[in-house]
């Protein structure tokens, strides 16, 4: 066993380039069908249309995120640092999306 050995760099898999092909592909369908909705729904007046189009927004988002933390991670799979970058990132993420980073974050409060 070397000395060194935590010094050595990460070795990460090529990934799954298919994958994210197929993630970018539904982001794109999912976001035109979303503005088809939207402005179908505004045009006719009709508000299941618009808001089944503002609901295909957050799914947009969700796929959206999914092909941004693909590129992010293949472009830092080399780096010495890149998983801690990742978490850092992913829990940053979710913390937006919903405020669950601020609301794990800070200690319980008991309400009596």
């Amino acid at each position: 066993m070397e000395a060194d050995h935590h010094c050595r760099a990460p070795q990460f898999d090529a990934g799954n380039p298919l994958a994210e092909a197929s993630i970018r592909r539904a982001f794109w369908l999912t976001t035109v069908m979303m503005i088809v909705e939207i402005a179908g729904g505004w045009w006719f007046n009709s508000m299941a249309v618009l808001a089944d189009g503002w609901h295909m927004s957050s799914h947009s988002l969700a796929l959206g995120l999914s092909a941004f933390a693909y590129s992010f991670a293949r472009k830092q799979a080399g780096h010495r640092r890149g998983t801690q970058r990742q978490g850092e990132l992913a829990c940053a993420a979710v913390g937006d999306l919903g405020g669950s980073g601020w609301l794990c974050s800070r200690p319980r409060l008991d309400v009596a």
